[in-house]
């Protein structure tokens, strides 16, 4: 029998999975906010990343590039059946 089905019944699933699993990115420290909605600076262990994070649909993603993150929240938010707020925009002529 498979040793991780073992663990699963014997109740101790959580310390034998959750304990194997490494941080994958350390210590966060939130440095600024972007010209872009829901798109802030963090710094995982001094290395700073976009970070791209919708609380209402429980969604966050990192991005290298700030225009990444902000064409990812207007992805998510089409795909929630929502109107884009940062690049995905439409501008009005006038």
């Amino acid at each position: 029998m498979d040793e991780s089905l073992i663990e699963k019944q014997n109740g101790n699933f959580a310390n034998t999975v959750l304990g194997a699993v490494p941080s994958v990115y350390g210590k966060m420290k939130r440095i600024c906010k972007t010209e872009y909605k829901y798109v802030s600076v963090v710094s995982y262990d001094g290395i700073p990343t976009f970070r791209a994070e919708l609380c209402k649909y429980k969604w966050m993603k990192c991005f290298s590039s700030c225009r990444e993150a902000a064409l990812a929240v207007d992805k998510k938010l089409l795909e929630k059946g929502q109107k884009p707020v940062n690049i995905l925009v439409q501008r009005h002529c006038t």
